[in-house]
């Protein structure tokens, strides 16, 4: 399947089930996960990016409003436990899509933990985001179950510890209205890199932004070159 882009725009945005969209490349696998409000399409550009330096890609796409985060990491991984990937396996997230990875790394084995070797996330709300607490109004998760769960103290945002958690690295945008860079950080005792560069939220899509510092990171293990 192609990864997402403008031609598959319209089919994305109404698929109900959540589905990998993937482009075969080298033996390492990139998976991608994106954030709330958008679908697969939006990591059109990083999937094509990476998949252009070597990496197969699975650019996953969920419906984000249709169930809280929990059930979304736990259908992720009921989808990623399907695929058996060979060779390495890196993830990249956006926003909202790197809680919806902790919640899965939150119910893998350790083993399965161990075979990610690099994750990196761009923006994720770990602490929560001010946008999200009109969610937390009555009857709002009806039409958006997972908008409160990103709410400054939400019982969603204490997601349980993974059994080992691989290298991670978190960049934030110093432009961003949506997820303060302060609000991007892991809970305290989980250990993570962190770097910030002066963007928006949906810049730090952009390779232009933030794709040499993920190459680098998936590389090395380090942001810098």
């Amino acid at each position: 399947m192609k990864i997402p882009g403008k031609g598959l725009l319209a089919s994305a945005l109404f698929r109900k089930a959540p589905a990998f969209f993937r482009c075969p490349g080298g033996e390492d696998t990139a998976v991608l996960i994106h954030g709330w409000g958008v679908r697969a399409a939006a990591m059109g550009p990083l999937a094509r990016y990476l998949n252009a330096a070597g990496f197969t890609v699975l650019n996953y796409d969920y419906p984000t409003s249709k169930a809280h985060i929990a059930e979304h990491g736990s259908r992720f991984l009921e989808l990623f436990r399907q695929e058996q990937l060979p060779g390495k396996v890196f993830f990249l997230t956006h926003s909202m899509g790197g809680l919806v990875l902790r919640y899965a790394l939150a119910g893998m084995t350790e083993a399965e933990c161990r075979k990610i070797d690099a994750i990196v996330m761009l923006g994720p709300p770990n602490r929560g985001s001010r946008l999200a607490v009109p969610g937390l109004f009555r009857g709002a998760a009806k039409i958006n179950a997972s908008l409160g769960d990103m709410a400054p103290g939400a019982k969603a945002l204490e997601i349980p510890p993974p059994v080992f958690l691989p290298r991670v690295g978190i960049i934030a945008g110093n432009f961003d209205g949506k997820v303060k860079p302060a609000d991007t950080v892991l809970p305290d005792g989980l250990v993570f890199d962190f770097c910030r560069i002066d963007c928006t939220h949906p810049g730090l899509r952009r390779p232009a932004n933030a794709g040499t510092l993920i190459l680098n990171f998936f590389r090395n293990g380090k942001f810098a070159s």
